[in-house]
């Protein structure tokens, strides 16, 4: 019985040894449990991951003179117009200031039209001057060349008119004598026939003078006058080309003058628009610092104005990220504001500097949203910018790799022994990457419980729950 007895004690020893030394069931407890996984094969989508910062048409407004605000017709949240008045300050002085330009603008254009008036006036004056001296020259010319022979002609032909007329008169008065003293007409007969004889007889003489004075040619005395008429013409001339000259200089100073007092006008009317801020592009109200009362100096904000109809982001690249990163790229936006929702968008801009910041160096990206978001300016987001995307990749968690040494390394299961594979990995996704090669599918990678983890320790898989 006792022969048995230890017979049974050896077998179970022996069965026990048999456990321990191949895992057992009965010891498995003490095996370290491991989460594995199977590759898998499908589409991986290579991320780099970042974070922007929400950007938009923006500007913060200012006085651009000091003054009082007495207007504010705005409130925050507010959109407005291009040109719409935000608020107003004390402008009584800079009307006052215009209301002086625009009448003495309105005296200078006074005095141009007049000026202007004179230059005319001064114009006709020297043409009728220039007309007078050609008149007196030519008049010079015919009495230093004396008379003309048709002008002889004319005047023997007007003597020898007047002599027959002269004549006839005398005959008609011996005729109307004559028969005064046969008693045949009265006295008053006699007297007409005699005053036309006389009448006749002046012609005749004045006729035979105007011959003689023909004949005789000019005299020194009609020479002396006819030149003294040249020389008062000529004097004539340059004075009234004098008065031009003074016309039109007065005509320039005039000009002069409305340009200024129209330059004056645009000045006040300027400092007048300056007591206005307006609102330079369509947008909302995103902050108000004026209040009635409150005096102002420029360069001072008093507003904030945003563009809300097209935000975009500012995204920070790292330098080591920007062989990956080119324009066109699509990108996916998320928000703590907004969990659980995705914005589109792509790269449309990209920095061509490196800015050196104290931890990283950076090259900034402009992302352009699709359609319409309520991202707001200023929001911080994540950002991944698609990279690249492969079809039919095999693929693993990103919480199976060990890498060290420049070396990427998974721990691979089998009949309960995990051993160490090197592989070699392709694109990297937000959570798995791409192996190219060192797996095969159907292979079990450890995921879970790889701390401390040694080539060839026996495991035991954790079964998932």
């Amino acid at each position: 019985m006792r022969g048995i007895l230890l017979l049974v004690a050896i077998a179970t020893l022996a069965v026990v040894g048999i456990v321990w030394a191949t895992g057992g069931i009965g010891l498995r407890r003490d095996l370290k449990e491991v989460t594995v996984v199977e590759p898998t094969v499908g589409t991986i989508t290579e991320i780099v991951s970042t974070t922007g910062t929400v950007a938009s048409r923006s500007a913060e407004l200012s006085a651009k003179i000091p003054g009082r605000i007495v207007e504010v017709r705005v409130q925050e949240g507010d959109t407005v117009e291009p040109g719409m008045v935000l608020l107003r300050l004390d402008d009584r002085d800079l009307r006052s200031q215009l209301d002086q330009a625009m009448a003495a603008l309105v005296v200078s254009r006074r005095q141009l039209e007049q000026a202007r008036a004179a230059v005319e006036a001064a114009r006709s004056n020297l043409a009728r001057a220039e007309a007078a001296a050609l008149a007196a020259r030519a008049q010079y010319k015919q009495v230093l060349a004396g008379p003309r022979p048709e002008e002889v002609r004319a005047a023997e032909a007007s003597v020898e008119a007047s002599k027959a007329r002269l004549e006839e008169a005398e005959r008609q008065l011996q005729i109307q004598r004559k028969l005064l003293a046969e008693g045949a007409v009265g006295p008053a007969q006699v007297d007409a026939a005699k005053a036309q004889y006389d009448a006749a007889k002046a012609q005749y003489d004045a006729a035979l003078s105007q011959l003689r004075l023909l004949q005789r040619g000019p005299r020194r005395e009609e020479r002396e006058v006819a030149l003294a008429q040249v020389r008062q013409a000529d004097a004539g001339v340059e004075a009234a080309r004098h008065q031009l000259q003074q016309a039109l200089a007065a005509l320039r100073a005039s000009e002069a003058q409305v340009a200024q007092a129209s330059e004056a006008v645009q000045a006040a009317r300027g400092r007048l628009q300056d007591a206005l801020v307006t609102a330079p592009f369509r947008g909302v109200i995103t902050r108000l610092l004026a209040e009635v009362g409150q005096v102002v100096t420029p360069g001072v904000p008093l507003l904030s104005i945003a563009d809300l109809s097209e935000v975009w982001v500012n995204a920070d690249i790292d330098e080591a990220d920007l062989g990956k990163i080119r324009t066109g790229q699509r990108v996916e936006v998320t928000a703590d504001a907004f969990p659980g929702r995705k914005f589109k968008g792509q790269i449309t801009r990209l920095g061509r500097a490196v800015e050196i910041r104290p931890a990283a160096r950076i090259a900034r990206a402009r992302i352009d949203l699709s359609g319409p978001t309520p991202l707001l300016p200023g929001m911080s987001v994540d950002v991944d910018i698609v990279v690249q995307s492969k079809e039919d990749a095999l693929q693993i968690p990103l919480d199976a790799l060990i890498e060290s040494e420049g070396n990427t390394k998974v721990f691979v299961v089998s009949n309960g022994v995990v051993r160490a594979r090197k592989i070699q990995i392709g694109l990297r996704g937000v959570d798995k990457v791409e192996v190219v090669e060192g797996l095969e599918p159907g292979e079990l990678v450890v995921i879970g419980g790889l701390q401390n983890l040694r080539d060839g320790e026996r495991v035991t898989i954790r079964e998932e729950r």
